[in-house]
């Protein structure tokens, strides 16, 4: 893996706690074998502020967000879309960028 440029883009999981997920490694090693310029990390947010990553996302542009507990719920109600899946769940477990728009997707 090269070293992250001003071109790399940025995608992370949240969670309370997130310090134990695998997947960062996991992305690191797939990103990596695409040769893909990209970086997925671990991101503690606190409970109560999900809705402050969604804007986080936004104004840092990450390419992708995994979530976990204790913000699927959460997540899922500061998505300007939602799949099919999701909005039947009322959960989010993946957000993607879509032209202006954030999809959650579970």
């Amino acid at each position: 893996m090269e070293a992250p440029t001003g071109r790399t883009r940025l995608a992370a999981v949240i969670g309370s706690p997130v310090g134990h997920s695998l997947s960062p490694v996991l992305h690191n090693a797939a990103f990596a074998a695409a040769d893909l310029d990209w970086v997925y990390v671990a991101l503690e947010v606190a409970d109560g502020r999900a809705a402050d990553a969604l804007t986080g996302m936004r104004a840092l542009g990450l390419g992708g967000l995994s979530v976990t507990t204790p913000h699927k719920e959460a997540v899922a109600a500061g998505c300007d879309r939602l799949s099919d899946d999701a909005a039947a769940l009322g959960a989010v477990n993946c957000v993607v960028p879509d032209g202006g728009e954030l999809v959650g997707h579970n």
